[in-house]
């Protein structure tokens, strides 16, 4: 920060010693804001395929992985239909 004069404050200190800092919390802040939304919003839309009311094996694969993500299962969405379809019964029990 540049001065152009000699008067200096110590909320001019303040303001540029805790501004790195500041700046890293709305960062912080903004990405739990963002996280919560996506949640919310898949949320949804596992609310919505749920009550649809189709049987597990009448899903289809964006239905069971909207599912299985809603319940944090991500390392099986990378599977086939049938061990997702294996997987969400599990779930269930």
């Amino acid at each position: 920060m540049l001065f152009t004069s000699t008067y200096f404050t110590l909320k001019d200190m303040f303001q540029e010693n805790n501004c790195p800092v500041v700046k890293v919390q709305i960062q912080k802040v903004e990405k739990e804001i963002k996280e919560k939304a996506l949640g919310i919003a898949l949320a949804e839309e596992a609310r919505k395929s749920l009550e649809a009311g189709k049987s597990i094996t009448g899903m289809a694969g964006q239905e069971l992985n909207i599912l299985l993500k809603w319940f944090n299962e991500t390392d099986t969405i990378q599977g086939r239909v049938d061990e997702r379809r294996g997987h969400w019964k599990n779930i269930g029990q």
